[in-house]
């Protein structure tokens, strides 16, 4: 009877270990949403969101390629500019000031994501003279801003460089996942090439800075509906 006692004990140990696990990995488990606005970009202060140049082709493949390559799930985008147009009743963002971070989070509730992202890109394109003959230069700066909706705080937000002439380690910037060739760019003309390493690595510093923690809350900027 105690050897039958004991084995029931041991049998009640062995479920007690067994049934969490087991109810764990039969959780449903869901992929966090993320909604983008269309991207403002500009180079030398004129916008050149219409013209879809290949270095804005660049920009834009490199935040999708990064947030895909963490799992993030991005919402249509004709789904997100639809609600923010027609059911916020707002302009898409045209300027280098980003849209209120209250009607970001209301975006992003209208449309139950996870995350609401907002960037820019803007370039500085000059020719330098550099020996006997001029050298194109492009400088690009990318802001991205990005509302954690369950929250209500802002998870990230930074402003991050790059000079196409300058030397840059891409394992350094964001590791492996730099998926999208910064190296390799389609080269359209003179400054073409340029602009897009710099638009590359600019956006790879700001994307993939958040993209790497995207699980874990920012700064933690209470966004106050009283204001």
């Amino acid at each position: 009877m105690k050897a039958f006692g004991k084995v029931v004990l041991a049998f009640a140990l062995v479920l007690a270990l067994l049934l969490p696990s087991a109810c764990f990995a039969q959780a449903p488990t869901t992929t966090p949403k993320v909604a983008v606005l269309p991207w403002v970009f500009t180079e030398n202060g004129r916008a050149t969101n219409s013209t879809k140049s290949s270095a804005v082709t660049t920009v834009e493949k490199m935040v999708v390629d990064l947030l895909a390559k963490v799992g993030l799930e991005r919402v249509d985008d004709g789904k997100v500019t639809g609600v923010w147009s027609r059911d916020l009743g707002k302009e898409l963002p045209t300027g280098a000031a980003f849209p209120d971070d209250r009607d970001l989070l209301a975006l992003g509730q209208k449309l139950d994501v996870d995350y609401v992202m907002v960037g820019n890109c803007a370039w500085r394109v000059r020719s330098v003279w550099v020996g006997f003959g001029p050298k194109t230069k492009a400088e690009c700066e990318v802001s991205v801003r990005v509302i954690d909706v369950k929250a209500g705080v802002v998870d990230y937000k930074t402003v991050a460089n790059s000079d196409s002439t300058k030397k840059e380690d891409p394992l350094a910037i964001a590791g492996t996942l730099l998926i999208t060739p910064i190296f390799t760019f389609v080269s359209g003309g003179p400054k073409t090439p340029h602009m897009q390493r710099s638009g590359g690595f600019a956006t790879a510093k700001a994307v993939g800075g958040w993209a790497t923690k995207f699980a874990t809350t920012g700064q933690k900027i209470k966004i106050d509906d009283k204001k």
